[in-house]
């Protein structure tokens, strides 16, 4: 599956006059936008969108994994799970925590 998005990593930031600047690794300006919503919820939006490569990638690698177990048998399915499950879960938590944490 190709993507049509711009790759990650993203980042996300706020001028002096509270809009919202996106870019890219290379500094490319991704989306700029202005609101009238608290600067708190602007920034976890700011965060959540900066997210958004990684949290994509991070549950395509988990329905992978997870048409993976079930395709196999439960010993293997065992296998993978303790080979796997854990790099899995790691690459999750973090798409998440970049999506949720200041």
């Amino acid at each position: 599956m190709t993507t049509q998005h711009t790759p990650a990593p993203w980042e996300s930031d706020y001028d002096s006059n509270g809009e919202l600047s996106l870019w890219d690794q290379h500094g490319n300006n991704l989306l700029v936008s202005e609101s009238s919503l608290p600067v708190e919820e602007r920034k976890a939006n700011g965060r959540l969108a900066a997210s958004a490569p990684e949290l994509l990638s991070a549950l395509q690698e988990a329905r992978d994994f997870i048409d993976c177990l079930l395709s196999n048998t439960p010993s293997e399915a065992t296998d993978l799970l303790t080979n796997s499950g854990e790099e899995v879960e790691a690459r999750l938590s973090s798409a998440i925590a970049k999506a949720t944490q200041p």
